[in-house]
């Protein structure tokens, strides 16, 4: 070759792909299809156990009876403990309210049928202002509007 043709000689870039860069742009389809293997590998897992108990099942069902005798005493014990907690609430809601009822009886007989009535009420014949009283001011303060500050046209 000529000594020219070899200096002007320019390395030009590898167009194949090297590995990293293939996984990399097939990242999401190796990820989507993991997850399809992984999914399909635990529903038939589930199945083959769920055939497992079917077979245990026939094939010794004096166990499998008592297994079920077992859940099922669980099961009850279970709903009776339920049913007494919901008992003991309820009665300590109805003892709750019998204390309410108590002291606002109390406060009736305490306070009298004054009860509802407001503090400065004008029959009272006490003088306070903040009330609205007979000896209070009658100044109001002026309405607020938007023609206040002469932008109606008038």
């Amino acid at each position: 070759m000529d000594p020219l043709i070899e200096e002007e000689y320019i390395m030009e870039p590898d167009t194949e792909t090297s590995v990293l860069d293939s996984i990399w742009s097939a990242g999401p389809v190796l990820l989507g299809s993991t997850l399809l293997v992984v999914y399909i590998g635990f529903k038939w897992f589930q199945r083959q156990k769920a055939n497992s108990d079917i077979d245990e099942a026939t094939k010794n069902p004096d166990l499998y009876l008592a297994r079920m005798e077992a859940i099922q005493r669980t099961r009850e014990k279970q709903q009776r403990e339920l049913e007494e907690a919901s008992r003991k609430k309820k009665e300590e809601d109805i003892e709750k309210e019998k204390r309410k009822r108590a002291e606002n009886l109390a406060k009736l007989e305490k306070y009298g049928s004054k009860g509802g009535q407001k503090v400065g009420h004008p029959s009272d014949g006490e003088y306070l202002p903040l009330c609205g009283g007979s000896s209070s001011s009658s100044y109001k303060a002026p309405k607020r509007s938007a023609c206040a500050k002469g932008g109606c046209g008038k």
